[in-house]
Formats: C-alpha cells, structure tokens, sequence
C-alpha cells in the first residue's frame, strides 16, 4: 500500500506510506474525485531541477525529522548522550481500514519506532493523529522535540 485515502463530504486526505520512505501528506482539502489516485498526485509533484537545486523534492514528513535535510526547524529531535541523533524514519508496515489507520516507521541507525495512529470523521472531515516513540536501544532517550 504505497497511499492511505480518506474522504468525507468535502475533504480528502491521501497520506503516502511507500515502505522506505517516510511517511507524507500529499494532499489534505478540497474533496478530490474518487478516480484520482496518489500515483497521479506524485506524477503531478514531479518537477525538473534547475541549477544548483535539488534535482528531487524533499518530502515533508509527518516528524520533520532532522535526517530530511530540511532547512527550517524539525518538528522531532532526540538524542542519547548526544548520540543517535539525526534520526530519519522509514515506513515499516501500514494498516487501514475504514475511519482509522495505523503507519510503523522505523530508523535502524538510532534505534527508534515511531508509529501513527490516524482516525477520520468522514461526517465531519475531522482528523485526529496520535503518535507513539519506542525506543528499542539500550540507554536512555532524551527527547528535545
């Protein structure tokens, strides 16, 4: 499953989970017709490099995790004794079913899980994100943001 769609009566929200990469929001708004696929929301992102830029965009995870390479703020950071930090999550396995879905993502270097649990109100439009932190390595975390 590479996207995770929810509608309600005037909202879409498509979430791509590709196992690998990390997990993004690629569109959240105006309710898009039903035959319009994440593929086709990709291909419409796609844009030729200039130079000196990238040649790719860099995905706005969920986390905004440090290992991106975003320029602005993260909206993750932990460390152990000032290693492990960095982190750059991955999508392991995704779950949906009709309101509620479930994205694990891992990073094997820092020795982190993060896992999103994603409910919608297809009444309302509403979202609701809950999100879990394991650390799976042997010291402590020290979780800044």
């Amino acid at each position: 499953m590479d996207h995770i769609r929810f509608d309600s009566a005037d909202t879409t929200l498509i979430i791509s989970c590709v196992m690998g990469s990390p997990p993004s929001i690629m569109h959240w708004g105006k309710r898009l017709p039903e035959d319009v696929s994440g593929g086709e929301l990709t291909q419409l992102s796609t844009r030729q490099g200039g130079p000196g830029s990238a040649d790719i965009n860099i995905p706005l995870s969920l986390a905004l995790e440090p290992g991106l390479g975003l320029l602005g703020p993260s909206g993750f950071s932990a460390h152990r004794q000032g290693r492990d930090w960095g982190s750059l999550f991955h999508v392991t396995s995704v779950t949906q079913s009709k309101r509620t879905a479930t994205i694990t993502c891992c990073d094997a270097r820092t020795l982190l899980r993060l896992d999103y649990e994603i409910t919608f109100d297809a009444i309302s439009g509403v979202v609701t994100f809950g999100t879990m932190l394991t650390n799976k390595g042997a010291g402590p975390l020290d979780l800044n943001e």
